[in-house]
């Protein structure tokens, strides 16, 4: 007989937080996409320079769900401080 354990399902080894931001970054990209802008997901982890432009890009537009976005992606990502 099988019991009920209080462990994560199969493939889900708790990794919530991590998924959560997966799915913020693809939100941005998105929504970004919406507004004419392409963005590369990898870079906006690894150039400041970069998600300081998507992000200031993000905050020029009408779009509340876009800035909301971004609030949220500014909140998991280590932006730095922009070179120059």
């Amino acid at each position: 007989m099988k019991t009920m354990s209080n462990t994560h399902p199969p493939g889900n080894s708790g990794h919530g937080v991590e998924r959560t931001e997966l799915l913020e970054d693809v939100d941005f990209k998105w929504l970004m996409a919406g507004q004419g802008w392409w963005v590369d997901t990898g870079r906006i982890h690894t150039d400041p320079d970069y998600i300081h432009t998507m992000l200031d890009l993000a905050s020029s537009t009408d779009s509340d769900v876009l800035h909301e976005c971004a609030i949220h992606l500014q909140n998991h990502v280590p932006i730095g401080s922009p070179a120059g």
